[in-house]
């Protein structure tokens, strides 16, 4: 290795002789000399700033080689052979060999971004315009500066022991202003990835030391862990099953699905450990996996790339940027990373290990600095979301319809787009038997077309060798597919095509024996199809010999043939259309011409005929085709798979008169062409019905979503949308997933859409909710009746919330349990049963909706409980039942109709801006179950919305509270009790500040019932339990209930009881049908909240008692106004006279007043019916009757009024009543 120093050495640095002969002390000594300590004496960095201005100093003055430093850094060990000791700079092994130009290149100066992050809002992070930009040659970057007692080294052949991952960090280029975002960069001076996919560390160096290529590498700092935790939830939730993941589908998880990509021989080895374990942050699957290489490439750029200039634009540039890391990670390595690493701004922490660790590696390999131009690019975007392959059936012995992994083959073809033709025509046994015999295993007895092979993974088996392991060809096949399969523990979900990656991969045979015909293991395609392994020149000859047959049949024509003779010439070669081409026909026509009296123009019309009647005999041949075959019976979206999707649609009856099914696709026949127009779907079936006033008619399809990891789903759309809005249905088609071919007219593919139908007919369900007291349908579409019923039901699409489910109903039924255990049980309890209660609710056909109110303090739960309640039949968010709290009245009404039969809930209420009253005026019309009128244009009234179910609130300050505050600035407002009574509250004043480590098993509950752990398993369970009860049964327990618990209760009080007992009753249903803990008393928990509720609104919720009290105070106001004004005093009245005093007493002793209030004017002093008020205070003796034998005596009404005649009626109150019980304050009048 040779070494020379830049042109910026300056002449007090050592020479380069100097330094080549002088001990590790001699050239350690410019570092410490120029105090180039990055490190405090408590052992923490130093500040940026200060670190930056240490490197640049440094770089100024001096210039180390790494030749310099390949002898004395490391001694040889123990019985250790030194010729055999690996080279070594610092602790960074040094490979490859070095190329012309070498050190020339690590002369250069390269300006990069040094800083440091600890973690979010540290105070040690490095701000953002705060990153310093050293300029100093890769001679020095890499050399860095040894360690001390104080400061650990640096640089990148060091690999120092430190305390965390985090710390100091570098970002590979310089930006504008010292900023690190990635629009502030501007020249990138190296390219990083980091690898942490379960690739092999030393099989990288080797790729990298075989390609030529200078890198520098270091293994993070936390090289080497095992196992993985992976989201129970999410795992089901993506793989679309409800029970415990098999170990071949976790490895499709990890494949398809994990936000980490990992290599297959990674993933091939990894275990399960554990189904379930419960953590802090859920309930998580535990794998047992190989030690994860974790690891940090930086390729240094030849020449420094400008950002600004790669495209016309800043984006188009930072696009190509990251295409670039893409296609240095895919393209040129063939490795997984880690894609946050495309960002030009993205930092790199710089090598360290922790301290007693062995577990480490640092490398320098010698090589030819990277071109930016040589590497080829790869959308980003592709490499992240293509984690699938097209779908296809596998074969025999193979789990039928489980997508591939992706497999290449060692040029890197796809396997994948290879099977699609190949599947039905590969020979494997014949290829095993011909070009590698000796992995072929005799067991004896084995069928045609069958041979035991050795597993190309024997390697991961327990013990080599047997007979576990079969190839199969394509014709020997019960399939009709070839396999390849393994019965061995740790083979089982691999696919075949891993299998045959694997042995391409160790070199069992060469690829082209998968793709040349020639060498014989292909069977021919069928005749009439075109054959992609055909090469250019087979295809031209065979072009050539059937051209040259036409054209020799068109020289025996003359002017005598017949046009029969020349129609069955022309019939033949459009049989052969495909193989001769356009070029082809023209020449065969003029060839006719030339031999016969008809000119091309007359041959024309002849050929477009027959392909008119060829193309009328395709389509009637698939039709009589479809009208064979039999619909397939119905499944369920979580049973159907690819295969019977595509079934489905090829059995399509209604496909309209010119399309065919072809190829996973619906086509139209077009001159004996089928043109693509859109990917094939199963239509599900249909459904008639009434929407409001109007009929209407919706069609469920299903299909394969064009990204093939989101599976299976279902698009439903109305008929008439296809002719009145075209445009707006197939953009929502398009975006839920379905494919229409890019080149296809508009009109065809509404012509399809419009001709759609099914033998399947469904009962259209305009809204959620109770259709009978046998079915029910929740707001998510799901279907709970009576076994008997055989019937479909579909809800209209667009009253549909998200149908995702999360979790499993173990968990939501043991998280429940937990939660209602907890020292907060009593007050999550209500909000819990939301859920359920909108939906017995319902199922009674109560008067009234319901509604439950969390108020008090924040970050106690209110809200928690809330969405714990919306999860018995959604998920909780905005996809689901909760709204935000500061919504419109509309947006909630709308809400409320989704929610039919269920609950929704307001997220963060508290941020509303609507006053108490406007609240109080909204829980009424809620509880009213019917919404606003709403005008059309044409001067007619929209169909009004209706409900049932529940509504959950959450306030810091209650409504009551709140209303007061609002009342007593404005006397004009009025809480009315009847609002009030509609409302079961909750107050969390008095909740427990739960404790993380105290309480972990309730606040686990709470993440698994309120946040997204488990959510859409608990309501269809209860709905179903509520069925098999009957509306007798329930409608008799809750009557119950209200007698029990609405003793010495009455007025506006009455509903509050019967509200808690909904709740006491649901909670009663839910511990019959094991979906909460029996051994809690659930009830007496909902008694005390009940009488907690009454006891805070007893005032207003006692309707007689506030008739009076508000005619006690208005009578006392009027007389201060001179409203009501004595007897022979009218003229001192100011304004209109409501009512007259008059006492027999002489010192005008209040109490012996009596006060006369004419009827026709009492509804200015109190708004209630005059007959029930008399009533209620002639058993208080309030009133002054006439004489018993009076007209009005049984009224208690006189028929006069003093001063305004015998016909004016007048009520006459005792002054005792009116001033008796009130206080001093008011007594004052």
């Amino acid at each position: 290795m040779t070494s020379t120093t830049t042109t910026a050495q300056r002449s007090n640095a050592p020479t380069i002789s100097a330094l080549e002969a002088a001990p590790e002390e001699t050239i350690t000594n410019p570092f410490a000399e120029a105090s180039l300590n990055l490190f405090g004496s408590n052992g923490e960095p130093e500040c940026a700033e200060e670190y930056a201005a240490i490197l640049q100093d440094h770089a100024e003055i001096n210039v180390i080689n790494i030749a310099d430093y390949q002898d004395g850094s490391r001694e040889v060990l123990a019985g250790e052979d030194e010729s055999s000791a690996p080279e070594l700079l610092n602790d960074a092994e040094i490979l490859g060999t070095e190329p012309e130009g070498f050190a020339e290149f690590l002369g250069r100066e390269a300006t990069l971004l040094v800083g440091e992050m600890w973690g979010a809002r540290d105070r040690r992070n490095t701000q953002d315009e705060d990153w310093k930009s050293p300029t100093m040659s890769w001679h020095q970057w890499i050399e860095g500066g040894a360690g001390n007692g104080n400061a650990p080294a640096w640089g990148f052949s060091r690999h120092p022991a430190g305390k965390n991952k985090a710390g100091p960090c570098i970002v590979l280029g310089s930006s504008v202003g010292g900023a690190r975002k990635a629009k502030a960069m501007d020249t990138m001076f190296a390219m990083g990835l980091d690898i942490d996919s379960g690739a092999k560390l030393d099989d990288v160096l080797a790729d990298i030391e075989e390609k030529g290529l200078l890198c520098i590498v270091y293994t993070s700092y936390n090289n080497g862990t095992s196992g993985l935790e992976l989201n129970r939830d999410e795992v089901l939730r993506k793989l679309k099953i409800t029970r415990d993941p098999t170990e071949g589908e976790i490895k499709q998880y990890l494949r398809e699905f994990d936000k980490n990509r990992y290599e297959e021989p990674f993933i091939a080895s990894c275990a399960i450990s554990a189904q379930k374990k419960q953590t802090t942050e859920g309930v998580k699957i535990i794998l047992d996996t190989p030690p994860l290489e974790k690891f940090r490439l930086i390729f240094p750029l030849e020449t420094p790339v400008k950002l600004i200039d790669l495209a016309d634009t800043q984006q188009a540039s930072l696009d190509l940027w990251e295409d670039k890391i893409t296609g240095l990670a895919q393209n040129t390595l063939g490795i997984h990373f880690d894609t946050s690493c495309t960002d030009p701004s993205r930092l790199f922490y710089t090598a360290r290990h922790p301290k007693g660790s062995d577990d480490w590696y640092a490398a320098v390999v010698m090589g030819t600095p990277l071109k930016f131009d040589d590497v080829k690019p790869m959308k980003k975007s592709v490499y992240t979301s293509n984690r699938e392959v097209n779908a296809f059936t596998m074969a025999a012995d193979m789990s039928g319809d489980e997508r591939p992994p992706m497999a290449l083959t060692p040029s890197g073809k796809s396997l994948n787009d290879w099977h699609r033709t190949a599947k039905d025509r590969f020979m494997l046994a014949d290829l095993m038997e011909t070009l590698c015999p000796d992995r072929v295993r005799n067991a004896g007895g084995e069928a045609q077309g069958h041979v035991h092979t050795e597993c190309p993974f024997e390697h991961e088996h327990t013990s080599e060798g047997g007979t576990a392991t079969m190839a199969v060809n394509a014709v020997d096949s019960q399939s009709e597919y070839w396999t390849w399969f393994c019965h061995h523990d740790s083979c089982q979900g691999r696919h075949k095509l891993q299998h045959l990656e694997e042995a391409l991969r160790q070199g069992w045979f060469e690829e082209d024996a998968l793709f040349d015909m020639d060498i014989g293991f292909m069977l021919p395609a069928a005749d009439g199809e075109n054959d992609p392994f055909e090469t250019e020149d087979a295809k031209e000859d065979r072009r050539a010999e059937v051209l040259g047959g036409l054209i020799a049949e068109a020289k025996v024509l003359d002017n005598q043939s017949s046009d029969r003779a020349i129609s069955e010439l022309l019939t033949q070669a459009y049989t052969n259309f495909e193989v001769i081409g356009e070029t082809g026909k023209a020449s065969l026509l003029e060839a006719i011409a030339s031999e016969t009296s008809l000119g091309v123009r007359e041959l024309k019309p002849m050929w477009k005929k027959i392909a008119e009647e060829a193309a009328s005999a395709l389509v009637a041949e698939e039709a009589r085709r479809r009208a064979e075959m039999e619909t397939p019976n119905y499944v369920s979206v979580s049973e159907a798979t690819p295969k019977s999707v595509s079934n489905a649609a090829a059995a399509s009856k209604w496909l309209p008169s010119g399309f065919v099914h072809r190829d996973g696709w619906f086509a139209q026949v077009r001159d004996d062409k089928a043109m693509r127009v859109s990917r094939e779907f199963e239509v599900l079936y249909c459904a008639d019905g009434e929407k409001g006033s109007t009929r209407t008619n919706e069609v469920t399809i299903r299909y394969q979503h064009r990204t093939n990891s989101l599976g299976i789903v279902e698009s439903t759309f109305r008929i008439g949308d296809t002719y009145k809005d075209s445009g707006t249905i197939l953009g929502r088609l398009r975006n839920e997933g379905l494919d229409f071919a890019p080149s296809a007219p508009t009109e065809a593919v509404l012509t399809l859409l419009r001709a759609v139908n099914s033998e399947r007919e469904a009962v259209y369900v305009e809204q959620s909710g109770w259709l009978s007291d046998k079915v029910y349908v929740s707001p998510t579409g799901e279907v709970v009746k009576h076994p008997a019923d055989e019937r479909l039901y579909v809800l209209d699409h667009t009253m549909r919330v998200s149908n995702a489910k999360a979790g499993n109903l173990v968990m939501a039924v043991e998280a429940a349990s937990a939660a209602l255990r907890g020292r907060n049980a009593k007050r999550f309890l209500p909000g819990f049963l939301g859920g359920p209660v909108g939906c017995l609710a319902d199922f009674l056909d109560e008067e009234l909706a319901v509604i439950i109110a969390n108020e008090g303090k924040a970050k106690h739960g209110k809200t928690t409980s809330l969405k714990a309640g919306i999860s018995w039949f959604a998920v909780a968010s905005a996809e689901g039942l909760l709204i935000t709290g500061n919504t419109t009245p509309t947006a909630q009404e709308g809400k409320a109709v989704v929610a039919s039969g269920a609950m929704f809930a307001a997220d963060e209420q508290g941020t509303s801006k609507a006053t108490a009253s406007d609240e109080q005026a909204n829980a009424l019309q809620f509880a009213g179950r019917i919404g606003r009128a709403r005008g059309k244009t044409d001067g007619t009234l929209r169909d009004m919305n209706k409900w049932h179910g529940c509504m959950g609130m959450s306030t810091e300050r209650g409504l009551l509270d709140r209303l007061e505050a609002e009342q007593a600035q404005d006397s004009s407002i009025d809480i009315r009790s009847g609002a009030l009574s509609r409302i079961f509250t909750v107050n969390y004043d008095s909740a427990v500040k739960l404790d993380r480590e105290e309480d972990a098993a309730e606040l686990a509950a709470y993440d698994v019932l309120a946040h997204g752990g488990a959510y859409g398993w608990l309501g269809p369970m209860f709905a179903a339990k509520l069925i098999e009860l009957g509306v007798g049964e329930v409608q008799g327990r809750v009557s119950a209930l209200v007698s029990e618990w609405g003793k010495g209760r009455s007025g506006a009080a009455e509903r509050v009881v019967r509200t808690a007992a909904l709740f006491g009753v649901a909670a009663q249903i839910g511990q019959e049908a094991d979906l909460l803990p029996e051994d809690v008393n659930l009830k007496a928990m909902l008694s005390e909240l009940l009488t907690e509720t009454l006891d805070q609104r007893a005032h207003h919720l006692d309707t007689e008692r506030q008739a009076k009290d508000s005619l006690r105070r208005t009578i006392i106001r009027m007389v201060n106004r001179r409203q009501i004004v004595e007897v022979g005093h009218a003229d001192e009245a100011r304004g209109e006279i409501v009512g007259y005093w008059m006492s027999n007493s002489k010192s005008d002793d209040l109490a012996a007043r009596t006060y006369i209030l004419p009827v026709d004017r009492l509804g200015m002093l109190v708004k209630t019916e005059t007959g029930a008020l008399v009533d209620q205070m002639r058993e208080e003796s309030a009133v002054v009757l006439p004489s018993a034998g009076t007209k009005f005596f049984k009224r208690g009404l006189w028929e006069n009024t003093p001063g305004e005649g015998k016909k004016v009626l007048s009520l006459r109150i005792t002054g005792e009543w009116v001033h008796g019980d009130l206080d001093t304050d008011e007594l004052a009048a």
